[in-house]
């Protein structure tokens, strides 16, 4: 079960446990998920470009700089990579990053992680599991971000006439509606696709918040440094995370 089988279900995957700052009741400026694309259409290279760029990146000097130049000084991170929206999505455990080496330990976890997660390009349920991370989110944070990463629009197979067909889709509206009431934002940067408009789909279908946006790249050089780019945006405040 995920998402799309009942909003009232909590998600999948580890019960969360917090660092010291998080069971101190700190709050933080930023609470993160990095909502990662597993489906079958990313090969091995490209969930590993996925992973490799969030660990690098949230690991750069300038980011950390960025985190402890903050209100709070501390941000809160997770993860969920999805696949296949009836598959569950792997969650995993919420983390305080206030220093470069909550930074790397982050990053070590995230890379560690094996895929699990196949099937068709389940965006709705990897959304709506990140925002019920966020529901689990022991701890205040001023502001909730997810952070999704994928190479196609939403997809499902469907039987017509006795044939299995691919059908393109969009649930946006139900994501959507749920942000809202969290006052969550939703980014996106989008892996090279043969899907020439998948930004705007990305866009239409998945971006959401008044200060959201979606980030298109070619190369996987580009992927990383957009990457950093984008955290960059997303962890600072929102007259800069706003900046298009």
């Amino acid at each position: 079960m995920g998402f799309l089988f009942g909003l009232t279900l909590t998600f999948l995957g580890p019960l969360n446990q917090v660092s010291q700052a998080a069971e101190a009741g700190l709050p933080v400026d930023v609470a993160l998920v990095f909502a990662i694309d597993g489906s079958g259409s990313v090969k091995r290279d490209e969930f590993h470009l996925q992973v490799a760029a969030i660990a690098e990146a949230i690991s750069a000097p300038d980011i950390t700089r960025a985190i402890q130049s903050g209100i709070r000084g501390r941000i809160a991170v997770n993860f969920v990579i999805w696949g296949d929206a009836a598959l569950p999505s792997q969650t995993g455990e919420w983390r305080i990053i206030r220093t470069l080496e909550d930074a790397l330990a982050f990053g070590m976890e995230l890379q560690s992680q094996r895929r699990q997660t196949t099937g068709c390009t389940g965006i709705t349920a990897g959304v709506g599991d990140s925002l019920l991370a966020l529901g689990r989110l022991p701890i205040l944070a001023d502001r909730k971000v997810v952070d999704v990463s994928g190479d196609g629009s939403e997809t499902t197979f469907i039987k017509r006439k006795g044939k299995i067909q691919w059908e393109r889709m969009s649930n946006h509206s139900m994501v959507a509606e749920l942000a809202r009431k969290m006052d969550v934002t939703i980014n996106g940067i989008t892996l090279p696709s043969d899907e020439s408009d998948l930004a705007d789909w990305y866009r239409k279908n998945v971006a959401f918040g008044a200060n959201s946006f979606v980030m298109s790249v070619t190369s996987r050089d580009d992927f990383i440094a957009a990457m950093h780019w984008k955290l960059l945006r997303e962890i600072g405040p929102v007259a800069t995370a706003g900046l298009q």
